[in-house]
């Protein structure tokens, strides 16, 4: 079961990863209406040379 929920884990984060690698700069730093801070303040993975494997 661990194992399982560990994999789950691992394919959520590399969807999550291929989705952002595709966000723009200017999408990344748009701040939805009702929420405080943008994408980009939220997931330093914006940040440049950041090892994202």
């Amino acid at each position: 079961m661990e194992n399982m929920i560990l994999k789950h884990m691992d394919v959520v984060r590399g969807i999550t990863i291929s989705i952002l690698e595709k966000t723009t700069e200017e999408a990344a730093d748009i701040t939805p209406k009702g929420f405080n801070n943008n994408i980009r303040w939220n997931l330093p993975l914006f940040k440049k040379n950041l090892c994202l494997a």
